[in-house]
């Protein structure tokens, strides 16, 4: 993927983590944003509003407050000094700092341009995930959306940089994988409205095949295997993003009782690997119901001891059956044979 060979993504790659979003910066208090139903300062726009990518009006994720931060004024637009704009002529979006003191001209839906730059510090917002191309258009200027929740971040966090990547190779990677699978983003932010619905609501929601409902101080995630995620005590809260968000009250990173934020992505991952749980425990009991002794379990894999006469063709038939709560997955195994355990 990305013409980086198969053979170099691995579980300890920082590759794996390449989908996550970006945590870019802010558009100042009172900046209009061009939507579907005209000009609108950015901190009114709702879910109501399509915003113009700079080809169509396209959905978003809503606006969120970020905080009272530094900006900069130039070309008409008012942002923060590191939020990614689009110069003229430029396939690529720059920090708009880095555009304002090179004097490059905007790329624009407008013909209002102000040369000078100037400091302030006012309130900012930004718009979350507007359509597959991750931009929108505000005082007449083509800007690059926000995200929050990882990405650059994380991939450096993941060894990135150690791994050969250079600074500007990340947020391309991001952004094309993100392009690449707008399902999946799209998907992610679903969750998200559905789980903050049902709690602020405190009733049920669905989407996906997937059931929210808050019930006796819980909420609960229903799988399509019928089985229960519960989250305990969940509350809406502000995350470090100024955005609503469930919380939760769990075992936090400092291994002690406390309040948890989560979000759409966050939920998404907690759904599939519990889902993969289902598939393979299903897997398991129609393997023993043929006859095979399951010594252990690790992840998405089964340790059988077997004859030599067992066929690991069929046992691969077996493990790549569909249930059916899941008709339509593409469900697939592979596997190998030795005389001890080891990894493939």
């Amino acid at each position: 993927m990305f013409n980086i060979p198969a053979d170099q993504i691995d579980k300890r790659g920082p590759l794996r983590q390449k989908g996550k979003v970006a945590d870019l910066a802010c558009i100042a208090e009172g900046q209009l944003v061009l939507t579907d139903k005209g000009l609108v300062p950015i901190e009114k726009v709702t879910l109501e509003h399509k915003v113009w990518d700079g080809e169509s009006f396209v959905e978003h994720d809503g606006v969120i407050y970020k905080g009272v931060r530094e900006v900069i004024s130039y070309g008409g637009l008012t942002a923060t000094p590191d939020h990614l704009v689009w110069p003229h002529g430029s396939l690529d979006p720059v920090p708009f700092l880095e555009a304002a003191r090179k004097g490059e001209t905007l790329l624009r839906t407008g013909n209002k341009r102000n040369t000078t730059i100037t400091f302030s510090v006012s309130p900012v917002y930004d718009i979350l995930n507007a359509g597959p191309n991750n931009r929108f258009t505000v005082s007449g200027c083509l800007v690059h959306n926000c995200g929050y929740g990882g990405s650059v971040g994380a991939l450096k966090a993941m060894g990135a940089l150690e791994q050969g990547l250079t600074e500007d190779e990340l947020q391309p990677l991001v952004n094309s994988w993100r392009n690449s699978n707008p399902n999946i983003v799209r998907f992610w932010w679903a969750v998200d409205r559905a789980a903050l619905t049902a709690v602020r609501n405190r009733t049920k929601t669905e989407t996906h095949g997937i059931v929210f409902e808050f019930k006796s101080g819980m909420l609960f995630v229903t799988l399509p295997s019928g089985r229960n995620l519960s989250y305990v005590k969940p509350m809406i809260g502000l995350n470090k993003f100024g955005r609503d968000a469930v919380t939760y009250e769990g075992i936090g990173n400092a291994n002690k009782w406390e309040r948890i934020p989560t979000y759409g992505p966050k939920l998404v991952e907690n759904i599939v690997q519990a889902i993969s749980r289902d598939l393979l425990c299903e897997a398991m009991q129609k393997l023993i119901k043929v006859g095979h002794k399951i010594v252990m379990h690790i992840h998405d894999e089964v340790v059988i001891e077997a004859p030599e006469s067992a066929s690991l063709v069929e046992i691969c038939e077996v493990m790549g059956e569909v249930p059916d709560w899941a008709y339509g997955l593409i469900l697939g195994a592979d596997g190998f044979e030795a005389l001890f355990y080891q990894k493939d």
